[in-house]
């Protein structure tokens, strides 16, 4: 119908509330109810497109998988690579900042772009090493850069600092970086905890200080400040800024499967979606209403098993990993499987457009 293959690997809707795909085919936009495709004949420089996001400016940016990155001013596709600046061709994350400089992380390096002059940051800019991954902009503007290893650096517009595990960083391998409502940050780690750091020091909590499990696959702050870490024991974790609480399926709170991710709904109740990582294998989703624990236990039928989206009619939208995607209204739940539609019963994702079109990213292709 107009998608260039059906792996989509990214998807996003921009300001003008088209929405685009990019897929092992090629990039895919939809206007309405017209598909428009670019390939390498419309001067994208490879087909393989990976990540997306539209500047401030509106253009479309994209990243092609050992092809550098390639911008889209609604005409026409310029591409970037290591002959004009680029560290590296295969890129692995990209970030504007509120400056409007583009940074781009890769295995031999970062690269910055300020519209017109390329900087590259390497080991000898000051970077404890050039394998880098994620990338992340602060409230105070710095710039920070997860490394394989080790550990993490900071840029404040003039000098990195590095922090390892000598500065007091649970473990060298940062996966991931979030920041709280009061300006801290927490580093999830590989299996050595989270730490955080309050602009002067470190602070790290792992199972002697309470938390759950030493591997966190997820943090998430709610309305009242309290973070939530789900750990791949299948345990969850309250931090209320002093101790920590810990709910697990012993207690009747959360299943026992990893919890990969939390979300929360617009009544504020939290949803702790489990990993499931295997075709056939299922978790056990929880939810929390701020008082009381709910489990949809995993009984081979067709369960809530992933909590996706609040549509704005107020319906809740959950997978059932391998059987499609179920809608509760608050009373009934409604399945819809391929028999009903659905392109393939193996849902990745889902999103809301402008419109109030559900939108369902699955292994064969999107459905609508």
């Amino acid at each position: 119908e107009g998608l260039m293959h059906n792996y989509v690997r990214s998807m996003i809707q921009d300001r003008e509330g088209r929405l685009w795909f990019t897929t092992t085919g090629g990039v895919s936009r939809l206007d309405g109810q017209t598909w428009t495709t670019f390939t390498i004949e419309d001067g994208l420089p490879d087909n393989n497109a990976e990540e997306i996001l539209q500047d401030q400016e509106g253009n479309i940016w994209i990243s092609i998988r050992d092809h550098g990155v390639t911008r889209y001013d609604g005409k026409t596709f310029t591409t970037f690579t290591e002959e004009e600046g680029l560290m590296h061709n295969y890129v692995r994350s990209m970030i504007q900042d509120r400056e409007g400089r583009f940074w781009f992380t890769t295995s031999e390096g970062v690269s910055r772009f300020d519209g017109q002059i390329w900087t590259i940051f390497t080991i000898e800019d000051g970077l404890p090493g050039n394998n880098a991954q994620e990338i992340f902009q602060d409230q105070r503007g710095n710039i920070w850069i997860s490394m394989r290893e080790p550990g993490v650096s900071r840029y404040d517009g003039k000098t990195f600092t590095t922090f390892t595990q000598e500065e007091g960083l649970a473990d060298s391998n940062v996966l991931s970086i979030f920041e709280d409502r009061k300006g801290h940050l927490w580093f999830r780690t590989w299996n050595g905890g989270v730490s955080r750091y309050d602009g002067q020091r470190f602070t790290t909590f792992s199972t002697e200080s309470g938390l759950a499990h030493n591997s966190v696959n997820s943090i998430f702050e709610d309305g009242e400040g309290y973070l939530w870490f789900g750990t791949r024991n299948g345990s969850v974790s309250r931090y209320d800024g002093q101790t920590f609480t810990t709910y697990t399926a012993e207690n009747g709170a959360v299943g026992d499967d990893n919890i990969w991710s939390i979300l929360t709904d617009r009544e504020g109740r939290l949803w702790f979606n489990p990993l499931a990582s295997t075709r056939g294998s299922r978790g056990d989703l929880s939810s929390y209403n701020g008082q009381n624990w709910k489990t949809f236990l995993s009984r081979g039928e067709v369960t809530p098993e992933r909590f996706l989206l609040q549509d704005r009619k107020g319906n809740l939208w959950f997978l059932d990993l391998w059987e499609g995607v179920i809608r509760y209204d608050g009373q009934t739940f409604v399945v819809f499987t391929e028999s009903e539609g659905l392109v393939s019963k193996y849902v990745m994702w889902g999103l809301e457009d402008r419109e109030g079109n559900i939108w369902f990213g699955t292994w064969d292709g999107v459905s609508r």
